[in-house]
């Protein structure tokens, strides 16, 4: 029996034999799975014109990976900004990420009103937000001393998920 390989796995296969100008043949070409490959790859060898040149012609994996590059630098505020793009067309995980952000740079409330937008079933923010006491009755009501203490808890959860997404 012949072992198939899935797009994914064809793609991935692609970055690590170097074959980098086919992967990006074929994103150019509409190969959804080899656009966001080639955006985490472009992503981790911090080739950021190549990443914007992309973004600007509207590919939403470069958006990604752009804002991803951002956010391993600590630049939060503007990935924040990258993001409001897809976030605002009702993208759900952008409103996620969005709101995650936004509550990492203490912008809480921000956050809140980004998740006022999301889908009632996508608000894992919203119940995080929760569980640490900074989401009350009344939406935007804030309890700065729980905020203070939260805030370092939510940086340290956002550097391990990105940590995670790199070994995956």
């Amino acid at each position: 029996m012949a072992y198939h390989e899935g797009p994914y796995a064809g793609a991935k296969r692609m970055v690590r034999e170097g074959r980098i100008d086919e992967l990006r043949g074929r994103a150019d070409a509409g190969d959804t799975v080899a656009a966001r490959v080639l955006a985490r790859w472009l992503n981790h060898t911090d080739r950021t014109g190549e990443l914007l040149a992309r973004m600007a012609a509207g590919d939403v994996d470069a958006r990604w990976g752009y804002s991803d590059w951002l956010v391993r630098r600590k630049r939060s505020a503007e990935a924040v900004e990258v993001l409001r793009p897809p976030a605002e067309a009702g993208d759900v995980s952008a409103q996620r990420r969005r709101a995650r952000l936004l509550a990492g740079l203490g912008r809480v409330p921000e956050a809140m009103m980004q998740l006022e937008h999301a889908p009632a079933n996508s608000h894992r923010v919203e119940s995080w937000l929760r569980s640490q006491g900074l989401w009350g009755p009344r939406r935007l009501e804030v309890d700065t001393n729980a905020l203070d203490a939260s805030l370092a808890f939510l940086d340290h959860g956002l550097y391990l998920a990105r940590a995670q997404d790199c070994v995956s």
